[in-house]
């Protein structure tokens, strides 16, 4: 999942995977969904590095979306805004933004029906930012790094299945206050 302001990559993090009936053998589909199934989690996206872009009295496009995906993905978003009461302007600059492509790689190999395919991928954002308010000034570093592994085994000709995923995130969060 991705998040992007005026087309720009503010952050992203691997969904987490949900799997309906059928999903890994289409002999255990059913017409009902689990329970839960539908219970997606919320991810946090801090965008205060980037407050320096948001605050020129425009109009922005925030974005969503899944990379590397089927065509249809349900994804949801709530923003979450605070003011200052108490100054007339706030001043705010995105200083070392850092958008790198995400590092995809893929392998398959098969003899008839049996065989692998395997995907890696990983991804690190850094972003710096300071934002200077009736309260404080603030320098905010926001960091989001993941890495993905998921791999399928064909073997029996193609009768015996096996599936393995592994990915792990990073997410930090560093606030300076200056008076």
């Amino acid at each position: 999942v991705f998040v992007t302001i005026d087309d720009n990559l503010v952050g992203s993090v691997v969904p987490f995977p949900v799997i309906f009936t059928g999903g890994f053998n289409r002999l255990f589909w059913q017409p009902v969904v689990a329970i839960g199934a539908f219970n997606l989690p919320s991810y946090d996206f801090d965008v205060t590095p980037f407050l320096g872009l948001l605050l020129d009295r425009k109009i922005h496009i925030f974005g969503l979306g899944v990379i590397d995906s089927i065509p249809f993905w349900l994804v949801d978003a709530n923003l979450h805004l605070w003011l200052d009461h108490g100054s007339s302007a706030v001043e705010a600059k995105t200083v070392e933004p850092h958008f790198p492509a995400v590092s995809i790689q893929r392998r398959s190999s098969f003899k008839l029906l049996n065989g692998s395919f395997k995907i890696v991928a990983k991804r690190k954002n850094q972003f710096m930012g300071w934002v200077r308010s009736s309260g404080c000034n603030l320098t905010t570093h926001v960091s989001y790094e993941f890495k993905f592994r998921s791999s399928v085994k064909f073997k029996k000709n193609g009768t015996y299945k096996s599936v393995a995923t592994k990915d792990s995130q990073l997410h930090s969060f560093a606030a300076a206050r200056d008076r």
